[in-house]
């Protein structure tokens, strides 16, 4: 499994310890999973911590929705909010270099050569 927080500008970078690290245990249970599947039980966890942590329903709404508010800030900016459209919000840093490798030029053969 390659790691979820591999970049370093990701914002999941900024959390504890202790939710990096139930963060990348979900991750391994939801692979290859349907994303209904994965939001469902996600939704589930959210409601359960807040119904037993909280005793009255007006707490319980606040923190739901002061959840729920943290969360679609950090879903929108991954779009931009004029075209509605996903950006690249991490830098795309990797680049691939092969040097053993000769790509075949198919008009001159290898090399270039006339």
């Amino acid at each position: 499994m390659s790691n979820p927080l591999a970049n370093p500008l990701d914002p999941l970078n900024s959390v504890s310890e202790q939710e990096r690290k139930l963060f990348i245990a979900m991750d391994a249970q939801a692979k290859d999973v349907p994303l209904n599947i994965v939001i469902g039980a996600a939704l589930n966890i959210i409601v359960n911590a807040v119904r037993i942590s909280q005793q009255n329903r007006a707490n319980a709404e606040s923190l739901w929705d002061n959840s729920c508010g943290v969360g679609k800030e950090l879903l929108l900016k991954n779009y931009d909010s004029v075209t509605g459209q996903r950006r690249n919000v991490f830098a795309f840093t990797q680049i691939v270099e092969m040097p053993l490798h000769i790509e075949p030029d198919n008009f001159y053969g290898i090399g270039g050569n006339k």
